[in-house]
């Protein structure tokens, strides 16, 4: 097992291994291709996080979007749309490669199953999801950039004993490969039935088929978050480093935020991602950020609360009702609501 990292995949190096991270690619492209795509930043932050990262290849196989010729893909597709009839088949093989590797790794690691997470880019991506529902067991997370599922997707049709409920999708709003209202429909049908999950739906102004900086941040944090609810964790028979626990501190120890679908009457729907135990301090009294003033409440899971608002640049005011909430971290003693506002 070839992990993404020069150091003892067992902790005896600079960083004790948590879990594993298995990271897949999109259609035609490689496990190579992806790790340049990630990019050395955030896959160095991850390994310190206590990651270790796998990038699997796809085997060759005949692909009809390509007239039949022999690529690197994780399953058929007959059209590029969740319209296409899916390959069942060669879901299925692809999802016990994955899950060959987990086991694998994370013996190797002496971790747990569950300590894994499964992301993937475009094909990739829709394979990690099609694994939230597929797999023997539960994974700690799963993520994808730019991806959908077929409708007639097995994943919708099975509850298996490894329902994963913790998901983040992201989609570029100016995606030309894979529109976002392909993305957007798993969303939804996910939601629809799983309605306890944590399943997220990040859309990015502007982005294409690709990765950003601000792909990459999201990535982190959701990493981070899910290092902090496994740090706990007996690792190899012992706890995790101290000098390691501190960085995992200081890495979810911030606000961020997400904008969520529009409510039924056009409103803004935010989450904050916020330490866990500090939902009650953070909802306690109304945010006056931006020129507003704005009721906070505690989310749907640890670590969440969420503000609904209208403003014509979503964007700058949740940013601004995060700056706030992160002040209110430092200080959770404010003399009533905040003392000033952030223009």
């Amino acid at each position: 097992m070839d992990f993404d990292s020069q150091e003892d995949p067992r902790g005896n190096g600079e960083t004790r291994a948590l879990g594993v991270m298995i990271l897949l690619h999109g259609s035609g492209s490689n496990g190579d291709d992806f790790r340049s795509l990630v990019g050395p930043s955030l896959t160095t932050k991850l390994r310190g996080l206590g990651w270790q990262l796998l990038f699997p290849t796809a085997p060759e196989r005949p692909y009809s979007l390509a007239d039949g010729e022999e690529m690197h893909v994780w399953h058929d597709r007959q059209t590029l749309g969740p319209e296409s009839p899916e390959d069942t088949a060669g879901l299925s093989a692809s999802i016990a490669m994955v899950e060959e590797q987990i086991r694998d790794a994370c013996a190797q690691l002496q971790v747990p199953v569950t300590n894994t997470v499964v992301g993937g880019f475009s094909m990739g991506g829709g394979l990690a999801l099609a694994c939230s529902a597929l797999l023997s067991h539960r994974l700690a997370g799963v993520f994808s950039v730019g991806s959908f599922l077929a409708r007639d997707s097995v994943a919708y049709q099975t509850e298996g004993p490894g329902q994963t409920d913790d998901i983040m999708m992201i989609h570029g709003n100016s995606d030309l490969v894979v529109d976002v209202d392909y993305g957007r429909e798993t969303f939804e049908q996910l939601k629809k039935l799983r309605p306890s999950a944590h399943i997220r739906f990040l859309e990015h102004q502007f982005l294409d088929h690709d990765f950003s900086p601000a792909v990459r941040k999201q990535i982190l944090e959701f990493a981070a978050s899910i290092t902090a609810a496994l740090a706990g964790n007996v690792v190899g028979g012992e706890k995790q480093d101290e000098e390691q626990e501190a960085d995992v501190s200081e890495s979810v120890n911030t606000v961020t935020w997400e904008l969520l679908p529009q409510t039924s009457d056009g409103r803004t729907h935010a989450r904050f991602r916020v330490p866990i135990g500090s939902e009650a301090v953070l909802s306690k009294f109304p945010v006056n950020a931006n020129g507003g003033q704005f009721l906070i409440v505690t989310g749907p899971s640890p670590g969440t609360v969420e503000c609904e608002f209208v403003s014509p640049k979503p964007e700058v005011t949740a940013e601004a009702i995060s700056s706030r909430l992160q002040a209110r971290l430092q200080d959770p003693s404010p003399p009533g609501m905040d003392a000033c506002c952030v223009a």
